[in-house]
């Protein structure tokens, strides 16, 4: 896509970051809050559309989340594309 948007020398690096427990300790905390920050906003949208959570289980995500990060840990693999504009 970025080749056919003219960018040259077009590359893919795949990283995988780490997050909570499983993050360096200087990240630990902003990685959650990165992770759980969005998802008030977002199970607000979801209460909006059908779907087969309940209202108690949105309600409880955000935090069960936090839960988990903290006591667990997690990953996330992001896929950077780049080029050199022609």
């Amino acid at each position: 896509m970025l080749e056919e948007a003219g960018l040259k020398n077009v590359q893919e690096k795949r990283v995988v970051v780490k997050l909570g427990k499983k993050a360096k300790t200087e990240f630990q905390e902003m990685s959650i809050h990165g992770v759980t920050g969005p998802l008030v906003p977002l199970t607000s949208v979801a209460r909006t559309v059908p779907s087969s959570f309940t209202n108690e289980q949105l309600d409880a995500l955000p935090a069960r989340v936090k839960e988990e990060l903290e006591t667990e840990g997690g990953q996330v693999e992001m896929v950077i594309a780049f080029g050199q504009k022609a």
